[in-house]
């Protein structure tokens, strides 16, 4: 029995066995009884000191710290990363259904998505991690029961995890944890005969044209929300709210925006912009409620509702329109008069 516990003790917690020296053949009672008393007295040293450093109640506790420790690496932060980064696909999957339904002059728009390749060490070990808990308890440090690749990649996150440089490693696991990172996300616009283009390229267009897509996208959301293309149709709830509206888009642009969320979607839209961004606008819309407060009135704000007279306005927007023609065309002529061959004025 010493020989098994030596073999398994560590140097200080060995017992000394000395051998027994007879001076004759016959066994000296004696002598038997010392060698007995002096391996009782190591082997009870021994059990008082662990006792005393309560190694074996340490021991409990680590081994129960390292059970909880697996459990928390493997819900808190492989399982939880691998849901948000893969979650989102069948909300992607469902918009896209309803942007199949949806066409803005022709102009067709689909959403995508792409793994960055530095982060996919990552989801191939989340999701051999998953296939393991998944088949009963298992003991995830283990090497060996995962590919080579995703061993390294533990191997890392461990090292990131007992690392004595805290402000590194918390960094990285940071970095890692954020979910953010994993993909990168995207619209493709095609049109007729025309190859896809990704909206991250469309900066070479007009403020206008980029801004359009988005339109187009939350009505497809708000479209997939309600099942509005669905069979059943079970929503009839059809407002559409929208702040900051149309920063970058010209007048007939804009109405044609207005046009195809109201009149082909079928949306009532309430928007949030400031006067001067909607003034031109304000045939389209049947009631305006206007938010004002004086910087010197303290906290006091006014609100004025009115129904707007649709045809009414036309008509004013209309007579403006043709009185700014008439003077800018009048004071072009002024500054430039036509002139005949002799020099004079012709009427």
């Amino acid at each position: 029995m010493l020989r098994d516990y030596n073999r398994d003790a560590l140097e200080y917690q060995k017992i000394a066995v000395h051998a027994l020296q007879y001076p004759s053949t016959s066994p000296s009672p004696e002598l038997m009884t010392e060698w007995l008393r002096s391996q009782f007295e190591q082997v009870a040293d021994q059990i008082r000191r662990q006792r005393d450093t309560g190694l074996v109640e340490q021991r409990e506790k680590l081994v129960l710290a390292e059970q909880q420790f697996t459990r928390s690496f493997t819900s808190n932060f492989c399982l939880r990363i691998l849901q948000r980064v893969t979650g989102p696909d069948r909300t992607i999957d469902v918009v896209n259904k309803s942007l199949e339904d949806i066409s803005f002059s022709g102009d067709k728009i689909l959403m995508t998505q792409s793994l960055r390749e530095e982060y996919s060490q990552y989801l191939d070990l989340f999701r051999a991690v998953r296939e393991r808990t998944e088949a009963g308890p298992a003991d995830l440090f283990s090497a060996a029961d995962f590919e080579p690749a995703e061993a390294a990649t533990l191997a890392a996150l461990r090292l990131l995890l007992l690392s004595n440089d805290i402000e590194h490693s918390m960094r990285e696991l940071n970095r890692i944890a954020d979910y953010r990172n994993y993909k990168k996300y995207d619209f493709e616009k095609s049109s007729k005969g025309g190859d896809p283009r990704g909206l991250s390229t469309w900066g070479t267009g007009s403020g206008g044209e980029a801004e359009t897509p988005f339109y187009i996208i939350r009505a497809a959301v708000f479209a997939a929300s309600f099942k509005l293309f669905s069979k059943q149709k079970i929503s009839h709830f059809r407002t559409l709210f929208l702040d900051e509206v149309f920063k970058n888009m010209d007048e007939t642009r804009t109405r044609r925006v207005i046009d195809f969320l109201t009149k082909e979607m079928g949306f009532q839209l309430i928007c949030a912009a400031p006067t001067k961004s909607m003034a031109a606008l304000m045939d389209v819309f049947n009631r305006r409620i206007s938010f004002s407060k004086a910087p010197t009135a303290g906290s006091q704000t006014w609100i004025d509702e009115v129904d707007l007279e649709q045809e009414r306005i036309a008509e004013i927007y209309e007579e403006h329109r043709r009185n700014t023609v008439r003077d800018v065309k009048a004071k072009f002529e002024l500054a430039n008069p036509f002139k005949t061959d002799t020099g004079v004025a012709a009427e």
